[in-house]
């Protein structure tokens, strides 16, 4: 019993130490695998928290290691396949967004940053070529009221190469996503016929000025570069074509002028011109279809916004005597018909002013004497041979289509400076018009309006009217002020009597910066006398006119 005891014993015992080593080794792997469970959980929580800290970029750079760290414990956090899944479809869709763009235009997305290049050559009658550099930045601001271009920072890589070229003067781009689209500030003038308002192109570099006649010269500025764009003047013009990605990759696709749809704006001060009906109806010869505009909008000062694209021109750009196209479709929408009349005999209107006696802020300017100078123009006619009538007219009662009316039957036009002279837009091409100026007041505005949609400008200067002028100076002037007025007049009287023996233009830069009240005001208040001999002369510049020589005696 002993030695079976004793055996049973040693077996116990043996089992004994055998259980102990069993336990032990149980110890040893439950720690180790604690340990191990331990170390995994740590890298799990490092690598979530890491993934949280990361940026989408950074998500991407890492996934990779990411992924091999989780299934290398065999656990893949919900949080992580998600980032990691989202990204993934992201990074995805920006492949899908950028083959895309290499068959633009035909789907229409382009990334921000993007840039086109139109080199142009523009054959003109008169003179040398005009050449120059347009260039289309994508997604780019643009402060309204100023026209200043804003690049976006996509385009920072392509700065070095295209900044000269193109004519930025940007020193860092910005991120113009924060910037509001035009629809959400900007309000659309002819609110009747504008669609995707976002999806507008801007041109740099216009100034928004409120007042008509200097709109339309800013007008013609948009009219004309969108010929250039478009590839649509009837003369002889050739533009080349480039674009670059922000990559700075070529773009593989070619140009196509139907996905450019420019808009232009006013300040918003300008609403308050809509009660004249004339502005009205002016500002709607601009509706988006037939033109190729996508909207006229007014703006608040100094409001930033971004447009799909913004052109800006490089440095020299010169517009000054490119014409607007006659065959453009702001002329044929509005029935304009811009031929060079062929009927006889030939007619010259003499476009006056109504008398508006001492309303010196909108008066002024009215051609005296005009039965005389008629009579002289018919003389002059019959001496030359010409078959010359003489028509007399005002706009004051005319609706504006009647006014347009009177333009498109006239081969020369008499005007004195004013706003009228914006309606010289609808005149034929290379008609002559004779602007009659104020003594010492002879502003370009119109002389560029006139060029620039076709016409002849010839600048003609009327007698000094030094009663009206005196008498305006005294009204608005008091005090110091006052005697300071006189001893100016003193000046002026000596400027007219050299006026008189040689009708030079003298001193007109010192009439204008003469530091009086109301000066310039002033100065366009004067009626517009023309000796006997300015009218023998105005009637020699009229019937010796080329557009008058088809009709003869």
């Amino acid at each position: 019993m002993l030695a079976t005891s004793f055996r049973h014993g040693q077996a116990i015992g043996s089992s004994s130490g055998a259980s102990a080593a069993t336990r032990k080794d149980a110890h040893t792997n439950a720690g180790t695998r604690t340990f191990k469970l331990v170390v995994a959980a740590t890298l799990v929580v490092t690598a979530l928290g890491y993934l949280h800290a990361l940026r989408s970029f950074q998500i991407i750079r890492d996934a990779e290691v990411i992924r091999g760290v989780t299934t290398s414990v065999n656990v893949l956090p919900r949080a992580v396949t998600k980032a990691i899944d989202q990204r993934d479809k992201v990074q995805e869709s920006e492949r899908a967004l950028a083959n895309r763009a290499k068959d633009f235009p035909a789907s229409g997305h382009v990334p921000h940053g993007a840039v086109e290049i139109y080199s142009y050559s523009i054959e003109i009658k008169h003179g040398r070529p005009i050449k120059g550099v347009l260039c289309r930045v994508f997604g780019a601001g643009i402060v309204s009221d100023r026209g200043v271009m804003v690049l976006p920072f996509q385009t920072k890589p392509l700065m070095e190469k295209l900044s000269r070229r193109c004519g930025w003067q940007q020193k860092q781009p910005v991120d113009t996503r924060s910037l509001p689209v035009v629809s959400t500030v900007l309000q659309p003038f002819n609110r009747s016929d504008v669609s995707d308002s976002n999806d507008v192109d801007v041109l740099a570099g216009l100034s928004v000025r409120t007042h008509i006649p200097h709109f339309f010269q800013d007008a013609w500025t948009a009219l004309s570069f969108a010929e250039v764009v478009f590839g649509e003047r009837s003369v002889s013009h050739n533009v080349d074509y480039e674009c670059y990605l922000p990559s700075g990759e070529v773009c593989t696709w070619q140009r196509d002028s139907g996905l450019v749809r420019p808009a232009f704006w006013l300040e918003g001060r300008a609403e308050r011109y809509q009660y004249l009906d004339w502005v009205r109806t002016m500002l709607g010869f601009f509706p988006p279809k037939g033109v190729g505009f996508s909207g006229l909008y007014t703006a608040d000062k100094m409001t930033t916004v971004r447009a799909r694209s913004v052109f800006s021109f490089a440095p020299g750009a010169d517009w000054g005597n490119l014409t607007v196209d006659p065959q453009n479709p702001f002329f044929a929408m509005n029935g304009i018909n811009k031929s060079p009349r062929a009927a006889c005999p030939a007619r010259v209107t003499i476009l006056n002013r109504p008398a508006t006696s001492k309303n010196f802020l909108h008066g002024g300017r009215e051609i005296m004497e005009v039965d005389e100078l008629t009579n002289i123009i018919k003389s002059a006619g019959r001496e030359r041979g010409r078959a010359v009538e003489v028509l007399e007219s005002s706009f004051d009662g005319l609706s504006v289509r009647e006014q347009i009316d009177l333009m498109q039957s006239t081969d020369l036009l008499i005007i004195s400076h004013g706003a009228g002279l914006t309606n010289t837009i609808f005149l034929p091409m290379r008609t002559t018009v004779i602007e009659v100026f104020p003594f010492l007041y002879y502003p370009q505005l119109f002389n560029i309006l006139v060029r620039r949609t076709g016409g002849v400008h010839v600048p003609f200067d009327a007698e000094p009217d030094l009663e009206t002028y005196l008498e305006c100076l005294q009204k608005y002037n008091s005090g110091d002020k006052a005697e300071q007025a006189l001893k100016y007049m003193e000046k002026v009287r000596r400027w007219a009597k050299a006026f008189s023996v040689n009708s030079m233009r003298k001193n007109e830069k010192e009439a204008w910066n003469v530091e009086l009240n109301s000066n310039r005001v002033c100065l366009r208040a004067q009626r517009l006398y023309l000796s006997k001999g300015l009218k023998s002369k105005l009637a020699k510049l009229v019937v010796s006119d080329p557009n008058l020589e088809r009709c003869r005696l």
